[in-house]
């Protein structure tokens, strides 16, 4: 489809630049032609007032030869419109090579947008399908089961109401990026917001989830982390990159959350103990529904990889930046920078 596009695109560019051509040479030999005539006349006129000078009656019908012969206008006219035609040639042709690689440039981000935006759709067809497959074989194996007792019909609705609850999730999360993918600094609202706090609400949710592993939290932050910002959505942010830390820890392994300020950026470090992510999937970790498990699962750890998809956005929607260190085996280092509020930078946070 592209290739045709490519093709197209270059069709038009060449039909553009033919008729600018094709005008210009025009205008060209029309002013050469227009410029010997002038020439002509001009060179009969003198040599009228010259016959005049020394005596000489010049016949209506007689003069001195011109310079220029007609036959050698006609060769000049002739000569232009060669040189005329070898240029435009040599112009269409160039034309149409710089043509077709600037219409691969021009259709170079469409096409790379719409490979992602059928990768998404597929991914997110493939997500949502496998909820509705389990939900649908569950109930129809308990409906089919004449001889279910009510312990079985409720195990079938609990795992009905699971499943549920994942396609809730997806959807959400979804409608989530969505959202703030089309939000802009202009359309936000934001407020000042204390990190410290926010990131502490975090750690308090997980305490119970990081205990199941044995994974100790250790946050050592500054007093004053304000940023411009909105208050729910970097909570879901911090809980995200942390949950991920605690989720994809080493048993008994640790989460440190340390914070550095500058005039200008606000600093956040979140970096575990855990097993790492390989170096191939680095620079595809924040794409939606990429998962580096290509199971699916990481140490028997569900997600349907859009949570760092969706840190990604916020971080983006705060005009910050978020970077990712990773060894297998030994870790991840997740660097979130912010611009500093001006509350930060007087020292005070009301």
């Amino acid at each position: 489809m592209f290739k045709q596009a490519r093709l197209n695109l270059t069709g038009w560019y060449l039909i553009i630049i033919m008729i600018l051509s094709l005008g210009f040479s025009s205008l060209v030999y029309s002013g050469i032609s227009s410029g010997i005539n002038r020439a002509l006349v001009i060179q009969q006129r003198k040599l009228e007032r010259e016959y005049r000078t020394f005596g000489f009656i010049v016949p209506n019908n007689m003069s001195r030869p011109p310079l220029i012969t007609n036959e050698a206008v006609k060769e000049i006219k002739l000569h232009t419109v060669l040189i005329l035609l070898i240029a435009n040639t040599l112009i269409l042709s160039l034309a149409g090579i710089i043509g077709y690689i600037l219409a691969g440039k021009t259709l170079r981000p469409i096409e790379l947008m719409t490979l992602k935006q059928k990768t998404f759709m597929s991914n997110a067809a493939h997500e949502i399908k496998t909820p509705l497959t389990v939900l649908k074989t569950d109930l129809e194996v308990t409906l089919r089961d004449k001889q279910a007792s009510i312990a079985d019909l409720r195990t079938s609705l609990t795992s009905a109401l699971e499943e549920v609850d994942s396609l809730t999730n997806i959807t959400n999360n979804l409608m989530l990026q969505a959202k703030l993918a089309s939000q802009t600094a202009s359309t936000a609202t934001f407020t000042d917001v204390d990190l410290a706090d926010v990131i502490a609400n975090c750690v308090t949710q997980l305490t119970k989830l990081a205990k199941t592993k044995g994974i100790t939290i250790g946050v050592k932050l500054e007093d004053n982390l304000a940023v411009k910002g909105d208050a729910q959505a970097l909570a879901s942010l911090f809980t995200n990159i942390i949950e991920n830390a605690v989720k994809y820890n080493t048993p008994n392994g640790s989460v440190a959350i340390t914070s550095t300020v500058t005039a200008t950026k606000t600093f956040i470090t979140i970096q575990d103990t855990g097993i790492g992510i390989a170096v191939e999937d680095l620079p595809h970790i924040f794409e939606p529904f990429y998962r580096v498990d290509k199971s699916h699962t990481r140490q028997g750890v569900g997600g349907v990889g859009l949570g760092l998809a969706i840190a990604k956005e916020i971080v983006s929607s705060h005009k910050g930046d978020i970077l990712v260190e990773s060894t297998q085996g030994t870790g991840t280092k997740f660097v979130l920078s912010f611009p500093t509020s001006e509350k930060t930078q007087k020292g005070s946070l009301e």
